[in-house]
């Protein structure tokens, strides 16, 4: 267990050194806030999201749960608010959701991960090269 209270504002303060873009920091602050396994975090969809009204809670993948949703996972109010900066900045598209304005897809349809790379896939589903650009893996 970690038990530095100040690691996260260590790693987040090299992150910003590194040029993290606001998804990397909210990655992050989620993992801090409640433990979740990358995997877990990266999977998150707006269909998680949408159980506190796009609020501090997400349904959430569990290890072991075979791909359903057992574990409630609970993030800060900082970490809400990094969170909705990067949607507004780097995915508008789900403004509407989050907003009411539109109403989410059925889940069997289509997911709508919060989290994606540049070409639009759920991180880990592709490989980050040494210059910053994409590529599917082998």
């Amino acid at each position: 267990y970690l038990d530095d209270p100040e690691l996260m504002g260590h790693v987040l303060a090299s992150g910003e050194q590194c040029g993290w873009k606001l998804q990397d920091i909210a990655l992050v602050r989620i993992l801090f806030d409640t433990g979740c396994r990358i995997h877990e975090a990266c999977a998150l969809t707006m269909h998680d999201w949408k159980v506190s009204g796009f609020r501090n809670m997400f349904m959430s993948l569990s290890k072991g749960s075979r791909g359903k949703r057992v574990k409630n996972i609970i993030i800060t109010d900082k970490t809400l608010k990094v969170l909705l900066r990067y949607i507004r900045n780097d995915r508008p598209e789900l403004l509407p959701y989050i907003n009411g304005r539109t109403g989410l897809p059925p889940e069997n349809v289509h997911r709508l991960p919060i989290f994606c790379t540049k070409r639009g896939h759920p991180p880990g589903s592709t490989l980050v090269c040494h210059n910053g650009t994409e590529r599917d893996p082998p």
